[in-house]
């Protein structure tokens, strides 16, 4: 990709170029009040290109990184650039700084995509039931969801960096109501790890604690109102 990113540069006059190539892999998982809503999986790739032409900034910024896309962006960028010149009450100059090479991969204990999606599915309906199951909860959106981000980074000071790193999420939105009066309260786990995540803290726990949370909040008198000191 790099060779093909430069490429691309090389066909235009500009005085700093910069692209950063986006990959997504994905899963989402949605569950309220313990049935399954929804189930998605997918890959997206995006990118952007900022360029220095004739003093100025140029961004562009886009989907599907094909070489005629590609071109064509920085294209668009160069022409931005140029447009702004003219207004220009002082060219953009960079600071002298240590290009760098590397290829940066966080390795998660239990890597999110080897995870079967019945897997990913029963922790979220899991953690929906231990929220339900001690009453007053009048309504809940349970969601798990996962992506490994890999980012590329070129630049013409010859800069050349990929890293990849996995994300994961298990989040719930809880509603509880006793006669006439509501609650709202959320909770989260997450981490820029892998799967282990949900096995060292237990989503189940993890629901009826938040939902606990969210029935003692029902007990709670009303904020004060009117004018307030300010620390």
């Amino acid at each position: 990709m790099e060779d093909k990113l430069r490429r691309v540069a090389e066909k235009f006059d500009v005085e700093f170029w910069d692209f950063r190539i986006n990959r997504a892999e994905t899963t989402n998982v949605e569950v309220r009040m313990g049935e399954v809503k929804k189930v998605l999986s997918g890959v997206e790739e995006t990118f952007s290109v900022r360029v220095i032409s004739r003093g100025a900034w140029g961004f562009f910024a886009g989907a599907q990184p094909t070489k005629e896309v590609l071109k064509e962006a920085f294209r668009t960028a160069v022409r931005l650039a140029e447009s702004s010149s003219v207004h220009l009450k002082r060219r953009v100059n960079l600071a002298e700084v240590r290009w760098e090479r590397a290829y940066i991969v966080y390795r998660p204990k239990v890597d999110p995509r080897d995870v079967d999606i019945e897997e990913k599915i029963d922790i979220v309906k899991r953690m929906n039931t231990a929220i339900v199951e001690g009453g007053l909860i009048r309504n809940v959106s349970t969601s798990y969801s996962d992506g490994w981000m890999r980012t590329e980074i070129v630049n013409s000071e010859g800069t050349e960096v990929v890293q990849e790193i996995p994300r994961v999420l298990l989040q719930a939105n809880i509603t509880a109501g006793d006669g006439g009066r509501l609650m709202g309260y959320r909770t989260r786990i997450g981490s820029t790890r892998g799967f282990e995540t949900f096995r060292e803290r237990d989503p189940e726990s993890a629901g009826r604690e938040a939902a606990e949370i969210a029935r003692r909040l029902l007990k709670a008198g009303p904020a004060p109102s009117g004018e307030l000191p300010v620390v």
